[in-house]
């Protein structure tokens, strides 16, 4: 299991290595998405599920394993032990913070220091040892993969279906910055992501507005990588006056919204306690984004199918300008087909 301090210090490539030397699933905890591609054999996806992320089959599954080594993560209560992650009594938990270690899982090896180095040395000592689990247990891991792609399909078919079109026509370097919003959670499951920090999502509690600055600030520091920020109405508008930024400075991040009129999240979590009748302060009355971009000089695209946010999202990156691609979703990101 990967965690949020191998995403920052580096040390994917190493532990890629040694999960293929034994044969290894490989999950990513809260913060480290795409710390090893999520296409790769190996890769069982992000751990998180139930609440806001979906049923999630990798869950009970961790807990049959015989032993786990979790690599750089805090394990944070609300993404774990808080959302009823099982994880087998045998741990090695290597981290830099020690005093996180043992916080909400007993550990059998806690081991304070850096994932990277500890990795190289366990490449180190393994040599060129046979130590691979056998075509057994791959054959499980390949299982699980089935069962989560099933998963998805029977739940988030839908979403499912957007994140593979917006993966279909962005490169796999595309640096992707998500605002807390409905269709981040369903992109912290649906969206594969295949390099390191190229998944910026506030995870925690808050967040709101955090997206679009931040794709500012990765387009800045990263200019010939694709940056998509992914949005809804409501948080865009948080700081929607960075596009002066933007044409000021010439940078170039593009921006793809999902339009409900409504503060989606809390919409939802208020029907689903108070019944659709007790709603409470979550539509909003919006500006015409379009319009809001060409008042800076950029272009905008409003769309409502999968298949029109595909060509629009597709000629935004093409274009290398700051571009708006507002998909209409007045039923909520899940029915858009």
């Amino acid at each position: 299991m990967i965690g949020e301090e191998v995403q920052q210090l580096g040390g994917t490539q190493q532990i890629i290595e040694l999960a293929e030397k034994l044969g290894a699933a490989v999950v990513t905890s809260d913060g480290a998405k795409g710390a090893v591609p999520e296409d790769h054999a190996q890769s069982l996806g992000q751990i998180m599920g139930r609440r806001i992320w979906g049923e999630n089959p990798v869950q009970d599954w961790l807990g049959t394993c015989d032993l786990v080594i979790v690599l750089g993560s805090i394990l944070p209560q609300r993404s774990t032990s808080g959302i009823g992650l099982q994880l087998p009594k045998e741990m090695v938990h290597v981290l830099l913070d020690g005093e996180a270690i043992g916080k909400n899982y007993p550990v059998t090896v806690p081991i304070v220091a850096n994932s990277e180095a500890v990795v190289q040395q366990w490449l180190g000592a393994i040599g060129d040892q046979d130590v691979h689990k056998g075509n057994g247990f791959q054959d499980d891991i390949t299982s699980i993969r089935g069962n989560i792609r099933h998963s998805l399909e029977e739940n988030w078919g839908n979403e499912l279906r957007v994140y593979e079109t917006v993966r279909a026509v962005t490169p796999r370097n595309t640096i992707f910055s998500l605002d807390p919003a409905v269709a981040a959670s369903r992109a912290t499951r649906c969206l594969e992501i295949y390099e390191p920090r190229t998944y910026m999502h506030p995870h925690g509690w808050l967040g709101l507005g955090f997206a679009f600055p931040a794709a500012v600030g990765a387009k800045v520091g990263k200019p010939d990588s694709p940056v998509v920020c992914v949005t809804g109405d409501g948080g865009f508008q948080y700081n929607f006056q960075e596009l002066a930024t933007c044409a000021q400075y010439g940078i170039h991040p593009v921006v793809l919204m999902f339009n409900d009129n409504a503060w989606g999240v809390l919409k939802g979590f208020q029907g689903d306690r108070f019944g659709e009748d007790r709603k409470f302060a979550t539509d909003l009355v919006n500006p015409d984004f379009v319009k809001i971009f060409e008042s800076y000089g950029f272009e905008g695209t409003k769309v409502n199918t999968v298949k029109e946010l595909g060509k629009a999202l597709e000629n935004a990156i093409a274009s290398g300008k700051t571009q708006l691609v507002e998909v209409q979703t007045p039923d909520g990101f899940g029915a858009l087909t």
